[in-house]
């Protein structure tokens, strides 16, 4: 009995010495790094701060910002202002903590709603989508895309060269109602070519086949 106590002993030290660290396998530079979302623009600004230093506190890596924040970042058509997210930024980076700057596209802002209804999505009953929600942007109107490049250009212009953004989020969850925007494109596409007759039969086969896609991998190149 003592010798098989022995051999037991013996063979399971061995096994301890030869053990493999989580080190070997998992390395902490090579570790997943994990963020966070946050929204200073719906917060006091003497409390941005102390957000920033306890999301650093808790181990986070990095911050979104500004994917919401189109109508404070051109709170009037063609009149930008950055001074707001510089300071956040800037706190980021006094708490070492990475941004990934997102593109505000999902949330116009009331002002485009109200001097250019077209920028946003028709339901089926031919009714426009107001302001207030997210998400409702027409994607086919080409005064919404020019709106859009126009406020991603200020913002890569402002961010692009800071080290301290390490990447770039475009647009927000694009396949969370992935059917309900394709029902609102198919009358936005038959919108716009019901007025060429040529382009009719154009417009029902593309709503046609967008109506059977339920993921962006699909859609044809």
């Amino acid at each position: 009995m003592m010798k098989k106590i022995i051999l037991a002993f013996a063979i399971f030290t061995s096994l301890s010495a030869y053990s493999q660290s989580k080190q070997q396998f998992f390395p902490d530079e090579e570790l997943i790094t994990t963020g966070i979302y946050y929204y200073p623009e719906h917060w006091n600004k003497n409390q941005w701060e102390r957000d920033i230093r306890k999301i650093a506190d808790m181990g986070y890596s990095f911050v979104h910002l500004a994917e919401f924040a189109w109508a404070q970042l051109e709170p009037e058509e063609g009149q930008f202002n950055f001074g707001w997210l510089d300071t956040v930024v800037n706190l980021c980076e006094k708490y070492q903590l990475k941004v990934l700057m997102c593109t505000p596209s999902a949330t116009m802002p009331a002002w485009m709603r109200d001097k250019y209804p077209e920028t946003y999505m028709m339901y089926g009953n031919y009714i426009r989508g107001e302001n207030g929600t997210r998400g409702l942007g027409s994607i086919v109107n080409a005064k919404y895309r020019f709106f859009v490049e126009r406020i991603i250009t200020q913002l890569v212009k402002r961010y692009g060269q800071n080290k301290n953004v390490v990447g770039w989020q475009l647009d927000n969850e694009p396949e969370a109602k992935t059917l309900q925007r394709i029902r609102l494109i198919q009358m936005e596409v038959l919108t716009i070519w019901a007025v060429w007759d040529s382009g009719w039969e154009i417009a029902k086969q593309c709503c046609l086949h967008l109506s059977i896609i339920n993921q962006w991998a699909v859609l044809p190149v």
